[in-house]
C-alpha cells in the first residue's frame, strides 16, 4: 500500500530528478514545501519536537556510562527550501565529549516527520575527529527519509535517510500495544519499530515510541527476552524556558557556535557545578542562554542564582 507519505516521497525524488541545475531544484523544493505543507512546528505525538525541550537518554555497558541530551532548539534551517527544526544531540562516555550532531526535522501536512540531514561531529580528548555520518538532502544524491508517520499502522515500511552507501537506514512498524518500563516511566501503548541499514545487514535494532513522550528506548535485537546489547532509555525530560532566539537570518549564535564544533558541558554537569559551589544546595531551576558573546547556564539554586559557564563549567557569577 502506497501512503500519503510515501507518495510525498515519490514526488519529492521525482522533482528533484527533473529539475535541472541547483537553482531549478532549490524552486523544486520549494514548490514541494508548499503543496506538501512543510512546515518546522513538529507536533506528532510519537515524535514531538518543541523548542526547549531536552530528552535524557543512558546506557551503561563495560565501557562505562555513556549519556545523550537531545535538546530541540528554536533554530529554524533552510533544506532545499524547506524549513528545518534544529535538534542538538550530544553524547558522553564517562563524562568526556564523544559526539555532537546537529538534525533537521520537517513535518509534512499529514503529521509525518521527515529527516533532512545532519552535521555530525565526533570527538576524542576533546578534540573533532571525525563529521562522517554528515549528510543534506539535496546534496550528493542524498534524499530526504521519514522518521515518523503522521498515522503510524503494523506493517508500514520506510526509509528513515537515504544517502548512497553512507546511510541507508530503514524502519518498520511491528506494534503499537507494546508495554514498557524505562527510568523515566511505565507505559502500555508502546508503538514498536525495527530498524536496519543494508549497509550493516546482521544488525537490528528495536526503537519504542509513546505518544504525547517520543522515543523512550531503544537498542539492538533481543534474544530470550534479553538485549543484544545495552539499551539506550529515556531518564528525563527537561523543558527550558528558552534556549536561544533566532537572529535575523533565521540562526542563533548558539547554533552557529555548535555548528564550529565548541564542546558545550551537559545540564547535569553544569548543575553539579552549582550545587558543589554552593555546599550541596539543590537545584529548583536552569535554562541556558547566550548574552551575545558567552553560552552559560543560569541556575537557581535556594534563593541564589548561579551563572555558570557551558564551555567550561567556570562559575560566572552569584546572585
Amino acid at each position: 500500500m502506497v501512503t500519503r507519505a510515501k507518495l510525498t516521497l515519490i514526488v519529492y525524488i521525482l522533482i528533484l530528478n527533473i529539475c535541472g541545475g541547483q537553482a531549478s531544484a532549490q524552486d523544486g523544493s520549494r514548490l514541494i514545501a508548499e503543496l506538501v505543507g512543510f512546515d518546522a512546528e513538529i507536533d506528532n505525538p510519537y515524535f514531538p519536537l518543541i523548542p526547549g525541550t531536552t530528552f535524557i537518554y543512558e546506557k551503561t555497558n563495560e565501557e562505562g556510562t555513556e549519556r545523550t541530551e537531545v535538546t530541540v532548539l528554536h533554530d529554524i534551517e533552510q533544506i532545499l527550501g524547506i524549513p528545518c527544526r534544529v535538534v542538538r544531540d550530544t553524547s558522553w562516555l564517562n563524562g568526556e565529549l564523544i559526539d555532537d550532531t546537529l538534525d533537521w526535522f520537517a513535518q509534512d501536512r499529514e503529521g509525518s516527520v521527515w529527516f533532512m540531514g545532519q552535521a555530525a561531529r565526533s570527538y576524542e580528548n576533546g578534540m573533532m575527529v571525525s563529521s562522517e555520518g554528515s549528510w543534506e538532502a539535496g546534496v550528493n544524491g542524498a534524499q530526504p527519509g521519514l522518521i515518523m508517520l503522521g498515522d503510524p499502522d503494523v506493517g508500514d515500511t520506510y526509509h528513515q535517510e537515504y544517502y548512497p552507501n553512507l546511510a541507508e537506514d530503514m524502519a518498520a512498524v511491528v506494534s503499537l500495544t507494546e508495554s514498557t518500563t524505562v527510568a523515566y516511566g511505565s507505559f502500555e501503548n508502546v508503538l514498536m519499530t525495527d530498524e536496519w541499514t543494508p549497509l550493516e545487514p546482521d544488525v537490528l535494532e528495536h526503537k519504542y515510541y509513546v505518544s504525547g513522550v517520543g522515543l523512550i528506548l531503544e537498542g539492538e535485537d533481543e534474544e530470550d527476552g534479553n538485549w543484544d546489547t545495552e539499551p539506550v532509555e529515556l531518564i528525563d525530560i527537561i523543558v527550558r524556558s528558552s534556549l536561544a532566539e533566532n537572529d535575523s537570518d533565521g540562526r542563533s549564535a548558539v547554533s552557529d557556535e555548535m555548528l564550529a564544533g565548541t564542546p558545550v558541558i551537559s545540564g547535569v554537569q553544569a548543575l553539579e557545578v552549582a550545587e558543589g559551589f554552593l555546599d550541596g544546595g539543590t537545584a529548583r531551576r536552569m535554562e541556558l542562554e547566550y548574552d551575545g558573546d558567552r553560552l552559560m547556564y543560569a541556575i537557581e539554586v535556594g534563593v541564589n542564582q548561579l551563572m555558570v559557564d557551558a564551555i567550561n563549567g567556570d562559575i560566572l557569577g552569584v546572585a
